[in-house]
Order: C-alpha cells, then sequence, then structure tokens
C-alpha cells in the first residue's frame, strides 16, 4: 500500500507542477492533495519539503503536522 500511495502522490504533484502553468489555478488542488501524501510515505521527500518550506513559518507549521505512516521500513 505504501508504494500505492507513493506513486498517486507523486502524480498528483508532477501533474499539479504541469498545471500551474495553465491560466485556470486548476494545479493547486493537486498540489494540496499530493504533497501530504508524499510526505506520509517518503521521508526523504518529507525532509526536504520541510527544510525548503522553513523560510515561511505558517506553511511549515502545517505541514509538520502530517504524521508519518507507521512502518519500519520507510524512504
Amino acid at each position: 500500500m505504501k508504494w500505492l500511495f507513493l506513486a498517486l502522490g507523486s502524480i498528483t504533484v508532477f501533474i499539479g507542477l504541469l498545471m500551474l502553468l495553465l491560466p485556470i489555478p486548476l494545479g493547486l488542488p493537486l498540489l494540496v492533495v499530493g504533497v501530504p501524501l508524499v510526505m506520509r510515505y517518503s521521508t526523504r521527500m518529507r525532509d526536504w519539503i520541510l527544510n525548503i518550506t522553513e523560510r515561511f513559518p505558517g506553511i511549515h507549521d502545517t505541514l509538520s503536522r502530517i504524521p508519518q505512516a507507521p512502518g519500519k521500513d520507510q524512504d
């Protein structure tokens, strides 16, 4: 299940980033769904995203509240 959610989150983030280039803001909802999925199932991406958002305290605090999925084989 971990790999399924990680793949779904990665695809959602990728499509969301591509759709940010459109004049209609359809990419933002996809990013709002995809980023927490990726952060929950990948410790590497979680650390990277939290490191980037340290300059924005509101976003950083919100994202740091996302719990990690239980399991011993975290990436």
